[in-house]
């Protein structure tokens, strides 16, 4: 049955085309066919293909920054990156021994005359000190006191000085002058015991002549005394003796010796140095206030010293020693100061021209000159074992050690700016 739009259409119209004209000899049916087909055949796939993936927001911008900060830590990589080169270099040790003269007469150290300046320190001081008396003397006192004496008999007696009286209990003294007792009188006569001591400090008593033993007068003539005896005593004093002013004068010499050392070394300053054998001391006077025999406890000794000593800075010895290191060291190389020791001994000193002659005894380490700018130009760009062993056939190299920072790297920076170099000299 035909569509109504066919039914409106005149009967002279015009013969109505097919709308998809044939296509090599394809008829419409088939073409519609093969449309459908292929539809079918792209829903099909279109099933079987799994979705897009898809990311969160947030998680797309995390990405986005780990990405930006990649490029960025890169960039900062390359532009810090640096290479450390640290070489030793090959060391020789040298050792000298030369004789060195320190003169006033010099401001400077002079290399040619191999002298350098010195100078004179002087003190004087004065020194009392008390010492002990070890020596002992004795001191004995005889005891005292009168006797009155009495004459029965029917003459006078005469008693001459030192006169003996025995007392009752056997001591004995004597008097000390002449008298003359008369007959039916009595006299007081002066005694002294004929011992020192204690033992005399005896109380009244009777005493009997001795020398009138056997005489009608021995009974007829004595004494006694109404008094105590007194002052007999024996006891020790000190006393300065000849050994103890010996030893007091040196022990003052060697404070005097001690103390003129110390204090010229007290005015040392800074480097300043002063050989032991290059002080020279004077000593004055040195006596004793007390003489030997002088019963004193302690006594004085006194004296006085002058001191001088020939003294050089270190740091013009240094001077010198770099100095004559300089003017002998080969072509091509050069000295680490750090590595110098100096050792200086004193061998004579003429106090006369104030001089004197050291031996001064010196060691270095001597190494080859390396510019850091050809060590730069030779490993520039290298690959890291590539540089490595240019380095090690250098002949003024011991070892080295090439580093990268901050992280590591395949191969020297092509930035000789990038190139650090250290000569370590340890």
């Amino acid at each position: 049955m035909l569509h109504p739009y066919f039914y409106a259409m005149p009967r002279t119209a015009k013969k109505i085309l097919d709308i998809f004209p044939p296509r090599n000899g394809i008829s419409l049916q088939e073409v519609f066919s093969r449309s459908k087909e292929e539809k079918e055949k792209k829903t099909v796939l279109r099933h079987k293909l799994p979705p897009r993936p898809t990311l969160p927001r947030k998680t797309a911008g995390a990405v986005l920054l780990f990405i930006l900060a990649g490029i960025i830590g890169t960039g900062l990589y390359l532009k810090l990156l640096e290479t450390r080169i640290e070489i030793w270099p090959v060391k020789e040790r040298w050792d000298f021994k030369e004789e060195l003269r320190v003169s006033t007469s010099f401001s400077a150290p002079d290399l040619n005359s191999k002298t350098i300046p010195g100078k004179i320190m002087e003190d004087v001081q004065e020194l009392s000190q008390q010492f002990d008396a070890t020596g002992k003397s004795s001191q004995e006192e005889k005891a005292q006191g009168t006797i009155k004496v009495y004459n029965q008999y029917n003459l006078p007696q005469i008693l001459i000085a030192k006169t003996r009286f025995l007392s009752a209990d056997g001591k004995l003294f004597r008097s000390k002058e002449r008298v003359s007792v008369p007959t039916e009188g009595a006299v007081d006569v002066a005694v002294e015991a004929a011992e020192a001591g204690e033992d005399y400090n005896i109380g009244p008593t009777k005493f009997s002549v001795p020398g009138l033993a056997g005489s009608p007068r021995y009974t007829s003539v004595y004494g006694e005394s109404f008094a105590a005896m007194a002052g007999g005593r024996t006891s020790e004093a000190p006393q300065v003796t000849a050994s103890d002013i010996e030893k007091a004068k040196e022990s003052l010499r060697a404070a005097l010796l001690q103390g003129g050392s110390q204090k010229i070394r007290y005015k040392l300053t800074g480097d300043t140095v002063l050989f032991d054998g290059a002080l020279m001391q004077e000593e004055g006077d040195i006596e004793s206030l007390a003489a030997s025999g002088a019963q004193v406890a302690r006594f004085n000794v006194r004296g006085s010293l002058k001191s001088r000593g020939l003294v050089f800075q270190k740091k013009d010895m240094e001077q010198f020693v770099r100095d004559f290191v300089g003017a002998r060291i080969p072509e091509g190389k050069t000295y680490n100061q750090k590595s110098l020791t100096i050792q200086f001994t004193l061998k004579d000193i003429d106090w006369d021209n104030k001089r004197m002659a050291t031996e001064v005894a010196f060691s270095v380490d001597l190494y080859p000159l390396i510019n850091p700018d050809d060590i730069k130009s030779s490993v520039s760009g290298k690959k890291y074992q590539e540089a490595q062993d240019i380095i090690a056939n250098d002949s003024r190299v011991s070892r080295a050690a090439i580093k990268f920072w901050p992280l590591p790297a395949a191969k020297v920076s092509d930035n000789k700016d990038k190139i650090k170099i250290t000569l370590r000299l340890d």
